[in-house]
């Protein structure tokens, strides 16, 4: 899986790879930029989420919302000040064609986001709230296409972070690296060979 991906060295564990679909290759996102937010479907996205979105709302960039079920598009668009050039959904399935239509995307590092970012071969910002979700934030910090703070951090803070995602080339770089080497595995392929070899 994608822990592979920062610790290959590590051969006591067996690692098929990951078992994906097949993703959008990452166009070029809008000339003035786009920013994707999805925190997942957890009841504290209901609570998490506006206030994440009031501290960046003067950005630029359109903003592409995964509010989830537990936040309402009224309360959504509140927290944006009335901005017009919010696109806000409850649940799609295209999680990471999104992401490859975006400059940078904001997710909270659960494991099914992660890969749809490395799919999406964008760069992101990770707001963990629990232990796991760190822990996938650290590794998309190593492989260098993301970086990571808590969602208190202060909205200086998280602007700063966006600014150097989007405009520094090396994390859209190391995404697409990232995202190539996901290509390149074939998990399914692996996993029925190690079936077959006896190995599992």
């Amino acid at each position: 899986g994608i822990w592979s991906l920062a610790h290959e060295g590590v051969r006591e564990i067996r690692h098929a790879g990951p078992i994906l679909p097949s993703y959008a290759a990452a166009g070029e996102p809008p000339a003035h930029g786009s920013i994707y937010f999805s925190l997942g479907g957890a009841v504290s996205v209901g609570t998490d989420l506006p206030v994440l979105l009031e501290k960046v709302r003067g950005r630029e960039e359109r903003f592409v919302v995964h509010r989830g079920e537990h936040l309402s598009e009224q309360s959504t668009l509140s927290a944006l000040d009335g901005r017009s050039d919010v696109t806000s959904f409850d649940y799609r399935s295209d999680g990471a064609s999104l992401m490859a239509g975006a400059s940078v995307s904001v997710i909270h590092g659960g494991h099914g986001t992660i890969y749809d970012v490395i799919g999406a071969g964008r760069p992101a910002l990770v707001t963990p709230n629990n232990a796991e979700q760190k822990g996938n934030g650290r590794l998309l910090e190593t492989l260098g296409m993301a970086l990571m703070l808590e969602p208190s951090s202060s909205a200086g803070d998280l602007n700063a972070a966006l600014d150097r995602l989007r405009f520094d080339p090396a994390f859209t770089q190391a995404a697409r690296r990232a995202q190539q080497r996901i290509k390149d595995t074939d998990g399914l392929k692996n996993l029925a060979l190690m079936i077959e070899s006896g190995v599992m």
